[in-house]
């Protein structure tokens, strides 16, 4: 039985498959082909015959292709990510089921989607952004603009499955994706329609721990993200996923009764805004929830019209927000706003007057959006890769606030602001650092003994690991731990040396915000590694 070789065109590059000669045998190998493609029409680029020289498909023949499993494609080079898609997870069939639950409670067109979509490219100065679902062999763009329309395609087509490959919950950030084997002949980055270049993603991760999909900010040229603006990246995808699953609960309560859900169902109704407060004479509500909307009684969405639509020739509407003292009697001005290790909790804050909030009274609190999570309900935290260096621009870790906001207990204390005495407001720290000289910044990674930061001690970059279960720390007879003892005295390339430690106790301010925080934790500080890991060189292609 003789063969012969086909070349097909898939997308800006070929594929090679081998027929051989009767019509079941090309029927199979069109199948394979599926693997390649999702329903596209293919052009052959030349005849395909067998052995005997006879002509099994004439040129330029249509091969309609179907859609295989995925779970069945093999993975075996980085540079055949966009042919093949990324391999699966190992909880693929468990992820699959719970994307798939959430999607079917959703609705085409949400406002708090678009919305947030509105938000990131104000506070990110792109103007493309996406919210995906990935639910097994597709993508669902549930919301989309700037050069991406709203959709459904294969997943091995996106750039979202790859961050799925990372066992712990992190950003995927790919600052020129034309230099990275996985994307650099995607079709998004190479058609001129769409040429996507610049790529952060934000896993949305659901209750069960399933990242189910992706809160994304794209742009048309290579730049350089920072680690301050990859935290607040983070925290808007908590946010996001709770607006996203909130029907899923609710509705599937009786089904999900039995399951190990990590968020309370009372975050679904917490009311939150995004506040900009870099004009200090007037802070700016730039976003508010669906519980925040319901709260407060102000009309406030986005639409799909709102936003940019680059192949029609539509960029970003300027969006000033709403000032927040069109909603509450509050003059931020008052504040001397200075760096502090706690939130600003105000109490007992009457609505506008001249508004429909006239007369009734709330608490209001503020924690800053670079902080290393969105409040103490997030059961997750999404941690920013460790080679994203730190902004230079020091504003923007200190110009925007998440704002937690309910009605007011009866006769709760009025809390003023006060020019005199001034209160302060900075990073939220998990704990008092009981190190002299050490800066924390932002959060690296999360485990379950604690975490990690990245800090500044005397100058210097490191890693800072804070352990919450104090219980778990082995120490030595001189009660040093024994990851400090063993590795303090180290200097090889190849062993991260420790060079301070100490216990933190519980900070008595930050406990009231925080109960959990009153405990004391072990604070370990070692040398700081910039670069990627051996992995992300393998899957880039380096």
């Amino acid at each position: 039985m003789g063969d012969a070789s086909v070349s097909i065109t898939v997308g800006p590059q070929a594929v090679k498959a081998v027929v051989v000669d009767n019509s079941e045998s090309m029927q199979r190998t069109c199948e394979q082909l599926d693997g390649l493609m999702d329903r596209m029409q293919l052009k052959a680029a030349g005849e395909v015959v067998n052995g005997a020289g006879e002509c099994l498909a004439p040129a330029g023949a249509d091969i309609v292709a179907c859609q295989p499993k995925q779970s069945k494609l093999m993975y075996f080079k980085p540079h055949d990510g966009y042919a093949k898609g990324c391999p699966n997870p190992p909880c693929f069939e468990e992820r699959h089921k719970t994307a798939q639950g959430v999607h079917k409670h959703m609705e085409l067109h949400d406002g708090e989607i678009e919305s947030t979509l509105r938000l990131c490219c104000k506070v990110f100065d792109v103007e493309t952004a996406t919210v995906s679902l990935l639910t097994g062999e597709r993508i669902y763009l549930v919301g989309a603009c700037g050069a991406l329309p709203v959709c459904v395609c294969p997943d091995r087509w996106g750039f979202c499955g790859w961050s799925f490959l990372n066992p712990n919950h992190e950003l995927n950030v790919v600052e020129n994706m034309c230099e990275d084997a996985r994307f650099s002949e995607n079709f998004f980055v190479v058609s001129e329609s769409f040429k996507l270049v610049f790529y952060v993603m934000a896993p949305l991760i659901s209750s069960n721990g399933h990242r189910i999909g992706t809160l994304c900010i794209m742009g048309q040229e290579p730049r350089k993200f920072d680690a301050t603006r990859g935290a607040i990246l983070a925290n808007l995808s908590e946010l996001l996923v709770r607006q996203i699953e909130r029907r899923w609960v609710t509705q599937e309560a009786a089904k999900l009764q039995g399951s190990k859900l990590l968020r309370s169902v009372d975050c679904y109704d917490t009311a939150v805004g995004f506040i900009d407060s870099t004009d200090v004479t007037s802070w700016k509500v730039l976003h508010l929830n669906g519980p925040a909307i319901d709260l407060l009684g102000v009309q406030w969405q986005a639409t799909y019209d709102s936003l940019a639509k680059l192949d029609e020739g539509r960029h970003m509407m300027a969006f000033e927000g709403m000032p927040l003292r069109s909603l509450l009697d509050i003059d931020m001005t008052a504040a001397a706003w200075q760096t502090a290790q706690v939130e600003l909790v105000l109490t007992d804050i009457k609505g506008a007057v001249g508004t429909g909030l006239e007369g009734r009274k709330f608490d209001v609190s503020f924690r800053l959006a670079a902080s290393t999570c969105l409040d103490d309900d997030a059961p997750f935290s999404v941690g920013v890769p460790s080679w994203l260096r730190e902004t230079s621009d020091p504003k923007i870790g200190h110009n925007y606030f998440f704002m937690h906001i309910k009605p007011s207990a009866p006769d709760s204390p009025r809390q003023e602001l006060s020019k005199e005495k001034g209160l302060k407001l900075g990073p939220l720290l998990p704990k008092r650092s009981p190190i002299p000289n050490l800066v924390l910044g932002p959060l690296l990674g999360r485990g379950a003994y604690g975490k990690v930061f990245r800090g500044v001690h005397h100058g210097e970059e490191v890693a800072v690991k804070i352990i919450e279960k104090l219980e778990s720390v082995r120490v030595n007879k001189q009660g040093i731990p024994i990851e400090v003892a063993l590795t303090q005295d180290f200097h090889h390339l190849g062993v991260l040396r420790s060079t301070a430690w100490g216990i933190g106790q519980p900070d008595p301010q930050l406990a009231r915000v925080s109960p959990s925080a009153a405990r004391p934790t072990c604070w370990i500080v070692s040398e700081y590694c910039d670069k990627h890991t051996l992995v992300d060189a393998v899957v880039k292609g380096w």
